[in-house]
């Protein structure tokens, strides 16, 4: 059985060792780690989403879907690809309309996430419409259309009046 004693003297053994590292064996040790990192350990493989630049860097093949949606369902669809640990990345081409690149050996697992999704997306409907909410939404954008719509008639009769 260990006395107490040796574990305070190799406590005392490993600040003594740590004391005489200096400046120029932590800057060599450093060197040596920087120039031994290879070019895949620079990037950081991560699950989820990342940038495209990452993405094609960390991955040797990448496949491109670009698809038209709403920045709501682009959530639902990065939460589900994080579900599934898809590495992916999501770049906006214009309003609505998104480019998403995803890494190539993931295609069965990207396909079956989609199909969640859409599935996803089919009983959040569903359940709009029991709830009576998607009606009250249309009800909502009707009465703003024509508010919108006599506001412009207003506007009308105005520049008549004015041109008399």
């Amino acid at each position: 059985m260990p006395k107490p004693d040796d574990h305070i003297h190799e406590l005392v053994q490993i600040k003594i060792k740590a004391a005489m590292l200096t400046k120029d064996t932590i800057e060599k040790a450093i060197q040596w780690y920087l120039f031994n990192k290879t070019e895949k350990d620079k990037f950081k493989v991560t699950v989820g989403k990342t940038d495209m630049n990452t993405l094609n860097a960390t991955e040797k093949t990448v496949k491109f879907l670009p698809i038209e949606i709403d920045r709501e369902l682009m959530k639902l669809y990065s939460k589900e690809f994080k579900k599934y640990s898809i590495h992916f990345a999501v770049e906006k081409q214009s309003k609505g309309n998104y480019m998403i690149a995803f890494a190539g050996r993931n295609m069965e697992t990207v396909e079956h996430a989609m199909k969640k999704v859409v599935e996803e997306v089919a009983r959040i409907q569903k359940e709009k419409e029991k709830s009576g909410i998607g009606k009250i939404k249309e009800y909502n954008e009707a009465v703003h259309s024509q508010a919108k719509e006599s506001t412009k008639e207003r506007e009308r009769k105005k520049v008549k009046d004015r041109s008399r």
